[in-house]
């Protein structure tokens, strides 16, 4: 007597559909957060380099006994030695993201600086930084 015995090995192409509806109605619904999160991460970033450049400008004006500034523009900014007059470095922004200032930021040889503000922003988020006279960044 002979028996047919049927192999169930592999998944039916209705188990597939179901599946694969099931993982696109789940990334319909992250994507949105997903995409809301990484554009406030590149404001964020871009504000945690501004801070770290900050420091770099002080540091350098009073390392050198010189007057350094940073120069804002919407896409981006330079640090930038004033006598003799020289750009340290360029920054440009994460794409999306704008800044705007208060003002150019100035470092002094004897360690102060002008106080300012700075915001970075894009249509998700934005963030202030705030630069006392005594070098502290805030935001």
């Amino acid at each position: 007597m002979r028996t047919n015995l049927v192999s169930s090995n592999g998944f039916t192409l209705i188990e597939v559909i179901v599946v694969a509806g099931l993982i696109g109605v789940l990334l319909a619904f992250l994507l949105p957060a997903t995409t809301s999160f990484m554009n406030s991460g590149r404001v964020d970033g871009a504000s945690n380099v501004l801070v770290a450049d900050v420091h770099y400008a002080r540091s350098l004006a009073t390392s050198q006994r010189l007057t350094y500034q940073i120069r804002f523009k919407s896409t981006g900014y330079a640090v930038m030695c004033v006598t003799p007059p020289s750009t340290v470095l360029t920054r440009t922004l994460p794409s999306g993201v704008t800044c705007a200032a208060s003002d150019t930021a100035w470092f002094y040889p004897w360690g102060l600086t002008k106080a300012i503000s700075v915001t970075f922003s894009n249509t998700h988020s934005s963030d202030v930084l705030n630069l006392a006279a005594n070098g502290s960044v805030t935001h």
